[in-house]
């Protein structure tokens, strides 16, 4: 460190503000081929440039823009009604495999899993205010689907106002706000029952008292509704007590509320007890939602080349390549709903308006005659099938440069079914309805002959009990969110995001170990299956290194090793 009596003698010892940059820019580059609308889909896409011996390449300022429309079937914007919100991690979703070429020779590749991974990554090195912060903003990373779907929605309200309103009292019961009183015993009283596949509640005479008085005043927006008792069933039901808030009057007996709230249907029962809660907001925000059915995305690429902090020198060719989904599968991965599986060209439509590759250049100091190295970090993804609820244990084979590895549980369904989001690291009961990741009991693995964790994972997540955090700490520790300026993801955002447990893996440098071993156990709680739709994730993270050699100022030869 100098000291405080080093002082500088000479414009050399002055900071650089440039630091030896002649000039910078970014070029935007297309696709060879088109890739608009309908034609985003159809095989692959490649991105190419090439640069003089004097052009340095930046990777990490590099990035991808994408435009984007969302709309029902018919062209129309969608509406919060729809249940439909933007996919965790948007564009990621698009692809299933990509790779990066520099004199025709890959540098850098994901065949497969490419959100898994890409999300992982965010979740692994980024903090929790850049996620639900700037990430959210460029590429939709926020955990709430409420938000994303707030971003897109014509008649989305401030999604700062629906999470800065505050039930406040005295309740009003069923005759203040201008219906009967419910009959304990009889169902013939004025009812109101809850769809939770629409998220719509509907006002109904049921054999009591008539005309109803329109929903609007007994339901304003904004106001919650919080049921009380439901029919003859017991008072200890999960769905009671569950303020949701009022966001949309349909029609004079029908009004939208918050999805994903009250958690199930509520039959029309004139037995059913509820009770309405005003609301204020806490704060005056002047943040609007985005409300855009069409919008602008921004792609950080998770190729493990565009990770590295420095300049890529030397006259080259370059080219990235990118293997888009078949249209039918990307347009149920580019959205998450909720109530139910949604159908493209019937409940919605997704577009790739066109999307560019934005190339960072630089001119600086010509590099004639050298070898450097690129050291990379590359993340693989494999599955295997959860068979068995009991203890059991599966192999899965890593590369023998791992130093790194992460365990994570997904279901099957995910990029089939709307509902399933496969940026999200979480798995489900036939009915999507309950999550079952966090059934899992105990866990451990071996590889390169040591255990990990010691002692195994012994989780238990349910009514009433919530041992998860021990491994949320440890997983938080190990990717080093938790000493982060920015915050790790809160435990409610883990386990939102979907839970996952990742270890170092310090070995001896001449270990070539390439043999994991995952023992799991499973809880049937509730009667649940929990491995009928459930895959195990293992990610393992290697050391790689591309050797570069310059001769004349041309890229001459790149070979790329495990370390």
């Amino acid at each position: 460190m100098s000291s405080i009596f080093s002082v500088p003698t000479s414009v050399d010892q002055l900071a650089s503000t440039n630091q030896g940059i002649a000039s910078e820019r970014w070029v935007q580059t297309p696709s060879t081929r088109n890739v608009a609308r309908d034609q985003f889909s159809q095989g692959v896409q490649s991105y190419r440039w090439s640069q003089s011996s004097s052009t340095w390449w930046n990777p990490s300022k590099t990035y991808m823009r994408f435009r984007v429309k969302y709309s029902k079937a018919n062209g129309q914007p969608l509406s919060l009604s729809d249940n439909i919100a933007p996919s965790m991690c948007t564009i990621s979703n698009l692809f299933q495999s990509m790779e990066f070429r520099i004199n025709d020779q890959v540098v850098s590749r994901l065949s497969d899993y490419c959100v898994q991974i890409d999300t992982l990554q965010h979740r692994l090195d980024k903090s929790r205010s850049w996620m639900n912060g700037f990430g959210n903003s460029i590429n939709f990373m926020s955990d709430s689907f409420e938000e994303r779907q707030s971003a897109i929605c014509f008649d989305a309200l401030r999604y700062d106002e629906i999470t800065a309103s505050v039930a406040q009292g005295p309740p009003l019961d069923r005759v203040l706000i201008g219906l009967d009183a419910p009959d304990g015993v009889n169902n013939n009283r004025n009812a109101l029952a809850y769809d939770n596949a629409t998220s719509v509640v509907t006002l109904s005479v049921n054999g009591g008292q008539a005309p109803l008085p329109d929903i609007s005043t007994v339901l304003p927006v904004g106001s919650y509704l919080q049921y009380t008792a439901i029919g003859a069933g017991a008072p200890t039901d999960a769905r009671l007590r569950k303020p949701v808030r009022v966001i949309q009057i349909l029609s004079p007996t029908t009004a939208l509320v918050e999805a994903g709230v009250i958690g199930a249907d509520i039959p029309e029962d004139g037995r059913t007890d509820f009770q309405r809660v005003d609301s204020v907001l806490s704060r005056n925000s002047q943040d609007e939602s985005r409300k855009a059915g069409e919008v602008e995305l921004i792609y950080q690429l998770p190729l493990s080349i565009f990770k590295i902090p420095h300049g890529i020198c030397g006259g080259a060719r370059y080219e990235l390549s990118m293997v888009p989904h078949p249209e039918s599968t990307l347009q149920k991965r580019a959205i998450e709903s909720r109530g139910a599986d949604k159908v493209p060209g019937t409940n919605y439509k997704f577009e790739v308006l066109n999307c560019f590759l934005y190339v960072h250049q630089v001119e600086g100091p010509r590099m004639e005659n050298q070898e450097y190295l690129v050291d990379m970090t590359n993340i693989n993804c494999q599955t295997e099938k959860v068979m068995t609820n009991n203890f059991s244990q599966v192999s899965v084979d890593v590369s023998p440069a791992t130093h790194s590895l992460v365990f994570a549980y997904q279901d099957t369904r995910q990029g089939s079914d709307t509902r399933v989001s496969p940026a999200k690291f979480k798995s489900y009961d036939d009915a999507v309805t309950q999550p079952l990741e966090t059934n899992l009991t105990r866990a451990f693995h071996t590889y390169a002959g040591v255990s990990r964790p010691n002692p195994d994972i012994d989780n238990e997540f349910k009514s009433g009990r919530d041992f998860t955090v021990q491994r949320y700490f440890e997983s938080m520790i190990a990717n080093g969110s938790a000493y982060d300026s920015g915050s790790a993801e809160t435990i409610q955002e883990f386990l939102s995001r979907g839970q996952y447990f990742a270890y170092t893996s310090v070995k001896d440098p001449s270990d070539r170990s390439s043999r994991v071993m995952v023992h799991q156990q499973f809880s049937e709680e509730g009667g649940v299956d929990p491995k009928k739709n459930m895959r195990l994730l293992c990610f393992s993270i290697a050391s790689q290194v591309a050797k570069i050699t310059v001769q004349g100022g041309e890229v001459v030869s790149v070979n790329v090793v495990d370390l």
